[in-house]
């Protein structure tokens, strides 16, 4: 007899991992689907948007979801993040105002105590009390002074190597430090599937395509749909479609209205001359949908 599985999943990107091991701490077993050779193979990543501070549009409760995800994140791929922070700030020709931004890392700070309260293991990010930090233009000069080092170990030396290579005569100030860091789209997607060959509750089937999902909830059969790969019908109770941008293909093969937003950015990889410290991820903010949009430079 055919083996029913009790959760079918179309797609390995982190969605499709993070379900199919989530799923596994239970006991309940799952079939994955990967087009690619490997999993985590959709569009690339840098940043663990701990609170949200790239957003400065979005609302407080918004960016309290995301330090929470952030964290569960991290956590769960601990091996995938860069502890290295990002520099925020905001150009004298934008609209946006330091203390708004200020105001919030208040709100994060207080959010972050609650939910180590909450669970110790939820300290991530340092000490609340290092969460952020302010720079004013005095402080700047200052650090300006100060040797580069190779390797900061502080908020004060990853701005002190940073603001050698920036015009801060053109940000508003205080400029800011906080500690969302990076996040390794190739350290994950190795530990995902290591994690994912160890498990005996995941048939992860890379190589694979999709062809075709059948409903037949409607025939009183021991499971729920049938997923058509090239050569094998597999059987499933539960569907998950995670398959990111093309999750409305099948969601229109199945008749099934699902609202859905797709976010389109651009991103360019370019080789920058050496330098002797290593710097924070650094954002120069500006209005989404217009020419003076934010600016985010990852250093790798």
């Amino acid at each position: 007899m055919d083996k029913i599985y009790n959760v079918g999943i179309i797609g390995g990107g982190i969605s499709g991992v993070v379900i199919a091991l989530e799923l596994a701490k239970y006991g309940i077993d799952t079939i994955l689907f990967e087009q690619e050779k490997s999993v985590v193979n959709g569009p690339p990543f840098c940043h663990l948007h701990a609170g949200g501070n790239l957003y400065p549009d979005i609302s407080d409760e918004q960016c309290k979801i995301l330090m929470k995800q952030s964290i569960d994140m991290a956590r769960l791929f601990p091996q995938s993040i860069d502890e290295r922070p990002t520099f925020i700030s905001i150009p004298k020709s934008e609209k946006y105002e330091v203390d708004k931004i200020e105001h919030r890392l208040e709100m994060l700070v207080e959010y972050y105590k609650k939910l180590i309260d909450e669970d110790p293991s939820n300290e991530i990010l340092g000490a609340p009390k290092d969460y952020y930090k302010l720079y004013t233009k005095k402080d700047l000069i200052a650090l300006t002074e100060q040797p580069t080092v190779k390797r900061p170990n502080s908020s004060d030396e990853w701005m002190s190597n940073a603001i050698k290579l920036i015009d801060y005569e053109k940000l508003k100030t205080p400029v800011i430090i906080v500690q969302e860091y990076g996040w390794n789209l190739f350290r994950l997607g190795a530990q995902a599937q290591l994690a994912l060959n160890k498990t005996e509750k995941c048939n992860l089937k890379t190589n694979t395509d999709v062809t075709n999902i059948k409903d037949v909830r409607d025939q009183n059969l021991d499971y729920n749909w049938e997923i058509y790969t090239n050569d094998t019908v597999h059987k499933v109770k539960y569907l998950v479609n995670s398959c990111g941008f093309k999750t409305g293909e099948f969601d229109e093969s199945l008749k099934l209205n699902t609202e859905r937003l797709i976010e389109f950015k651009a991103a360019y990889i370019s080789k920058w001359h050496p330098i002797p410290g290593l710097i924070p991820e650094l954002i120069f903010h500006g209005e989404r949908g217009t020419p003076h949009g934010m600016v985010q430079l990852t250093p790798y």
